[in-house]
């Protein structure tokens, strides 16, 4: 029942980094975020301590909180500061929304999806980024899906969310919360902002998700970096 981290002084792992982020309130390591409940925006958003240009990463993110929606996905580290960013260049992105579907942050275009699930409170977010063939695969509760709806497989490389990413720069975990008190727990697998119930290690023994890890896919940690980063 005890807060446990396998973050070392050897192998670091991922955090969200309070030095880029707008108007968030940092707990859990620096893994769980909060939307402040006032001030002068509320399209706020947070980013990932370590970002990559190859290999193959997965992470988890619990979306929660008195409102929505919350955006998660990527973005390059070209990506300014400030607020409401997520329908910029160098985003890539499911959110929540009150449509039939989630909505697409694609890399400046922003527009409701034909098929992929909205999120809902207390969904885990899943987010695979093969970022050897620029591909980026999110699903909810361990079940991936592309923008029509379909299945997708991180492992088999087939019905990605988004494709054709520029991996000439280096791309972060990145959220950002569009309403006041939205919370974003985060799990790099150093130290997870919510409790996990089954506990999955990557083929390294790095990390502890709550969903199996894709085969191939690695957390981000500064060990998993060395070696395929």
């Amino acid at each position: 029942a005890t807060d446990q981290a396998t973050d070392t002084p050897t192998n670091n792992f991922c955090t969200l980094n309070p030095l880029s982020a707008d108007e968030m309130t940092f707990a859990e390591g620096n893994c769980k975020v909060t939307q402040a409940s006032a001030g002068p925006r509320t399209d706020d958003n947070a980013r990932g301590t370590m970002g990559v240009s190859s290999g193959k990463w997965y992470w988890e993110v619990k979306v929660s909180g008195g409102t929505v929606p919350v955006v998660v996905g990527i973005c390059f580290d070209k990506l300014k500061m400030g607020s409401d960013l997520s329908g910029l260049t160098g985003v890539y992105a499911i959110q929540n929304a009150s449509a039939t579907n989630a909505y697409k942050r694609e890399n400046g275009t922003t527009a409701e999806t034909s098929g992929f699930t909205n999120p809902v409170n207390d969904n885990i977010i899943n987010v695979a980024f093969d970022a050897d063939n620029a591909k980026l695969y999110i699903g909810i509760n361990g079940t991936y899906e592309n923008q029509a709806g379909s299945t997708g497989d991180p492992a088999a490389g087939s019905n990605e969310t988004f494709s054709s990413i520029d991996t000439s720069f280096f791309w972060l975990p990145w959220i950002e919360s569009r309403g006041a008190s939205q919370v974003a727990e985060c799990n790099f697998g150093g130290c997870p902002a919510f409790s996990i119930s089954s506990g999955n290690a990557d083929a390294n023994g790095y990390g502890n998700m709550e969903y199996e890890i894709p085969d191939g896919y690695y957390c981000l940690c500064s060990k998993n970096l060395a070696e395929y980063g």
